[in-house]
């Protein structure tokens, strides 16, 4: 499993995954973008990558533990 952030200072997330997804070794690896940047065209990329889980901004804690327990139950890591 991976978390990562869209917008990052080298490389953003969009860019990470499309490299992650390149590799067949973790074209299935899920993946959870925490991001307050998120808008219509991330959502719709995860609905069509079912490795793909997107988390808004501002979450807390438990919220966070809730995605992540999802992400492990529908991918059975």
């Amino acid at each position: 499993m991976i978390i990562t952030d869209l917008q990052m200072p080298f490389l953003d997330g969009e860019e990470l995954i499309e490299i992650i997804r390149k590799k067949n070794e973790f074209n299935k690896t899920p993946i959870i973008i925490a991001s307050g940047a998120s808008n219509k065209i991330h959502e719709s990329q995860a609905e069509r990558d079912p490795y793909l889980f997107l988390i808004k901004k501002p979450f807390g804690k438990d919220q966070f533990l809730k995605e992540i327990k999802k992400v492990i139950k529908t991918n059975l890591l």
